[in-house]
């Protein structure tokens, strides 16, 4: 004989669900893949590490130290003072796409001592980069 359970699945009680005060109201953001994610907030009590990132600019190789939550356009600035080139006329290349701006490097898989290519400047040093590949 099966017994029956009632209200045992499925079921949350007013006493046992989380609390949350109105001050704390949460922010949900769609990745790519379609996962609902909790928004990142600009908290700065937790200080994420820094990361070595290897920067391919035609011959010229560079390796300059970000945020591992540091976003593409964050680094374009920082390789503004190496290659001369304003974060406009950059295009970064990581893992064979061409990345935006707000594009986060962790979510992108950067890990200490990835490859990153830069492309921009003049026709010449886009042609240069290409036959170098």
């Amino acid at each position: 004989m099966m017994k029956r359970r009632s209200g045992v699945y499925g079921r949350m009680s007013e006493s046992s669900a989380p609390a949350t005060s109105k001050d704390e109201e949460v922010e949900w953001e769609m990745r790519p893949g379609g996962m609902l994610v909790q928004k990142r907030t600009e908290k700065l009590d937790v200080s994420a590490p820094n990361l070595s990132v290897r920067v391919a600019f035609g011959a010229a190789r560079y390796e300059i130290s970000v945020n591992s939550q540091a976003t593409f356009g964050e680094l374009k600035k920082l390789l503004t003072a190496e290659t001369g080139l304003q974060p406009g006329e950059q295009t970064l290349i990581f893992r064979g796409k061409d990345r935006e701006n707000g594009e986060y490097l962790d979510m992108c898989g950067v890990k200490d001592r990835s490859k990153v290519i830069t492309n921009g400047g003049s026709i010449e040093q886009g042609e240069a980069i290409h036959r170098d590949a």
